[in-house]
């Protein structure tokens, strides 16, 4: 299958005068910094300060994918702690900008490039693979409610039916998939049918297993949440993973 999201987003980048480097502008250069090699723990002040630029600009959903998608291409299978970061960064992004933002991350190109190239090229299964499963299962729960955002949820049942196992939902996993069910149903139900309701009943209200990959802390910010007493609505920690079982990776790679 061919992919075809980065020309989209460099013909997208022509059009709007956003060329050259992506790490050239204010938003690229927080991705460094919230991505830098040499941090022990997630560094949320910045990944904050990257969603206050996406959100503050009108090109900043499409400046923040190029710049994280540059970063995890370009160390993924080196430095797979980095890719970490830009995962967590985008899990950051996705649960505090808008509907721009979910656009890119839900499109069907964008969750192919995250399972067939970064997953496989990636060398540490437990801090990678996991954690894009996460994501994958996260996003297809929370925004299939919209017809436009539903890319993701057709990989996701994809990936199910070829037996790949998902860690279970996280409490902030959770919170995100009713936010988005309640803002649906304050603005009235989607133009077309969905798979919102075969997504939910996979749900499982199972708490995740804390575990913290080597070298790695849960810090989350201190600041209180906007919209839940959470901070994970303005920060996902990320940290928290679980083993995958046997086979997950063979059954992911064969996708």
């Amino acid at each position: 299958m061919s992919f075809n999201l980065n020309n989209l987003l460099d013909s997208a980048g022509e059009f709007l005068g956003i060329t050259g480097d992506p790490f050239s502008s204010p938003i690229g250069q927080k991705v460094l910094e919230a991505t830098n090699e040499n941090l022990n723990s997630v560094d949320w002040e910045t990944n904050l300060l990257v969603v206050d630029l996406v959100n503050m600009t009108e090109d900043g959903p499409k400046e923040a994918i190029r710049a994280i998608r540059k970063r995890m291409h370009t160390m993924v299978g080196k430095n797979d702690q980095v890719v970490y970061f830009s995962l967590v960064l985008l899990e950051t992004l996705a649960k505090n900008c808008g509907r721009k933002f979910h656009l890119l991350i839900c499109s069907r190109e964008f969750s192919n490039e995250l399972i067939l190239k970064i997953v496989p090229a990636s060398n540490d299964a437990q801090l990678v693979e996991v954690k894009v499963l996460s994501l994958i299962q996260s996003w297809a729960h929370a925004f299939s409610v919209d017809p436009e955002l539903q890319g993701v949820a057709e990989l996701y049942l994809e990936l199910k039916k070829k037996g790949v196992e998902f860690p279970p939902p996280t409490d902030d996993d959770i919170l995100l998939v009713e936010k988005t069910r309640s803002q649906s149903t304050a603005s009235g139900p989607p133009s077309s049918s969905s798979s919102s309701s075969q997504l939910h009943s996979t749900l499982s209200p199972a708490r995740q297993q804390q575990h913290h990959p080597q070298g790695m802390t849960s810090s989350r910010p201190g600041s209180a949440a906007p919209t839940t007493s959470r901070p994970a609505s303005r920060g996902m920690s990320g940290a928290e993973q679980q083993q995958p079982s046997s086979g997950s990776r063979e059954a992911v790679a064969a996708r």
